[in-house]
């Protein structure tokens, strides 16, 4: 077997794994709508206890166990000429840290929660926090004279397969989906996509073209040009792709807004990032209440939903001075401050959708 043959079985071998190890699929509660009623009914005076469907411990440790024989199989005393090798690597070890996160919260862990979500999202950035308090601050909404057309559920499915045709994309289905609060969600196969939107939501067209920029110009387009390498790692993700890779995908959407409101900024990333922050080492409640004080949201649901994004994994949320949040909802942040510096050095966005990517990884790409 020669070089690429080998790297290319370890790219087979580690797709199946990293497939296993999706985080927010054991870290989406099972009992959401009922602690939400719960939430509601007491006027956010209400800390859920959450349930969730950890694989076994023994599964887990067998997933990190296959992992470390990757790397001793294939690394260990090998040198390839091939630098996609160091991407598979990078690979496995940011997998054998999920899989030790997923262990930590299957156990409620609170050390080894800290210590994993830190290796794995870095820590905030100060900077980045009083930019967020400025514009949270400071923003003001668009003039709401802004007004396009409210869509149907048949006339988005429409708009999409317009859109599609129109970027030339035939490997996305489009299918409803009834059982997530989510307007889209996008999913990659081997050979297909699937774009799931849920056929009871009205929506303007303007943020459904927002939204196809999204999911479609940035998510998919970065799927199909890494696949067009026949490398699993550059079609469904590099080490720490994500940050970067949301980044630009709100880099996108800020720039078509921006075309006819300058002034638009993307609030609820700030938000998220400040709330993240400050749900350190508070309750569930308390956290709400912060949220009402700074007259974010009065809706009672959408709190609870806010505050589960950074609670995620946690299963008795009026826990207090432990490592208590879900650091992945700071990476919109950093990941749009990021790429927006990339783009002010560079001025190329195109370079940055050809593969699922971080930006550091692009020379591997182009090697």
């Amino acid at each position: 077997m020669n070089e690429e043959e080998l790297l290319h079985e370890v790219d087979d071998r580690l797709l199946v794994l990293t497939q296993k190890l999706h985080l927010l699929k054991y870290l989406t509660p099972t009992n959401i709508a009922t602690e939400r009623e719960h939430f509601v009914a007491m006027k956010g005076n209400y800390d859920p206890r959450f349930s969730y469907h950890f694989p076994p411990a023994e599964e887990i440790n067998a997933w990190v166990e296959a992992l470390h024989d990757m790397k001793t199989v294939y690394f260990d005393g090998q040198i390839y000429e091939n630098i996609i090798s160091k991407l598979l690597l990078d690979k496995i070890e940011e997998n054998i840290v999920i899989a030790k996160l997923l262990l930590a919260y299957s156990e409620q862990d609170f050390v080894n929660i800290e210590k994993y979500n830190t290796i794995l999202y870095g820590t905030f950035n100060p900077e980045l926090l009083k930019q967020a308090e400025d514009i949270l601050q400071s923003y003001k909404e668009p003039n709401p004279e802004l007004r396009w057309t409210i869509l149907t559920g048949d006339e988005i499915q429409q708009y999409i397969l317009t859109y599609m045709q129109k970027h030339n994309i035939t490997d996305v289905k489009i299918t409803p989906n009834t059982s997530s609060a989510a307007k889209f969600i996008i999913s990659f196969g081997k050979n297909i996509c699937y774009l799931s939107y849920s056929p009871q939501m009205k929506i303007r067209e303007y943020i459904l073209e927002a939204d196809l920029i999204h999911e479609l110009q940035t998510h998919y387009t970065r799927y199909a040009h890494g696949k067009k390498t026949w490398w699993n790692i550059f079609t469904f993700w590099t080490q720490n792709y994500l940050t970067d890779e949301e980044g630009l995908a709100l880099y996108n959407v800020c720039a078509y807004y921006k075309t006819f409101y300058p002034a638009f900024q993307k609030i609820w990333i700030y938000q998220k990032y400040l709330l993240l922050q400050q749900s350190q080492w508070i309750s569930f409640r308390e956290v709400a209440t912060y949220i009402q004080d700074k007259k974010w949201s009065k809706n009672l649901s959408n709190i609870f939903t806010m505050i589960l994004r950074c609670k995620q994994g946690i299963q008795d949320t009026s826990v207090k001075n432990q490592w208590n949040i879900f650091l992945k909802n700071k990476l919109y942040v950093d990941g749009y401050h990021h790429v927006s510096q990339r783009v002010a050095q560079w001025n190329d966005v195109n370079s940055l959708l050809q593969a699922k990517v971080k930006i550091d990884d692009l020379p591997y790409f182009l090697w």
